[in-house]
């Protein structure tokens, strides 16, 4: 349920809490505030509670049929930890679009969520070159590659042996 109201220039949404998020404790809000500008142009700034996006998220897994696979609180910073220790796809060495996988899905095994042991950075660049849905899922959402770090390494050495067996 929205509700709205005008401030000025500034339109406020305001996401009423779910009976739904009311009995599982995942209460959030979302606030959507749109300014006008002298140039007909708009800013738009989204706030969001860490709690929004977890209900949102059990919102859509409810809606698709599948079971409630919500990302711990502790998630968004471990992702960035990550992001530092290890800024390039393990496969292909590049810095864009990058991902954190997890290794074995925490749908499967919640308690890896959050294990660093489980991550390993893969890119999503698209085309031939997405190599988190190549190498982490076997060009197949629903599935995933346990050893996919052990096939980044290998993948690395080959890449090192023939270059260095190249030059002279």
């Amino acid at each position: 349920m929205l509700r709205r109201c005008a401030l000025s220039t500034r339109t406020r949404l305001r996401c009423a809490p779910s009976d739904l998020g009311a009995a599982t404790g995942n209460v959030g809000y979302v606030a959507t505030t749109i300014s006008t500008t002298g140039g007909g142009g708009s800013i738009i700034q989204n706030v969001w509670r860490i709690d929004m996006q977890r209900h949102i998220q059990m919102v859509r897994d409810l809606v698709r049929g599948c079971g409630l696979h919500l990302r711990s609180p502790q998630w968004p910073e471990m992702e960035k930890k990550h992001l530092a220790e290890e800024p390039k796809c393990q496969w292909c060495l590049g810095t864009e679009k990058l991902q954190v996988h997890h290794r074995m899905p925490f749908h499967l095994d919640p308690s890896k969520e959050l294990d660093d042991n489980n991550l390993i950075t893969l890119c999503e660049v698209g085309g031939d070159e997405n190599c988190h849905f190549i190498r982490g899922h076997a060009r197949n959402w629903k599935s995933y590659v346990s050893t996919v770090r052990e096939d980044c390494d290998a993948h690395q050495k080959l890449l090192k042996g023939s270059t260095s067996s190249a030059s002279p």
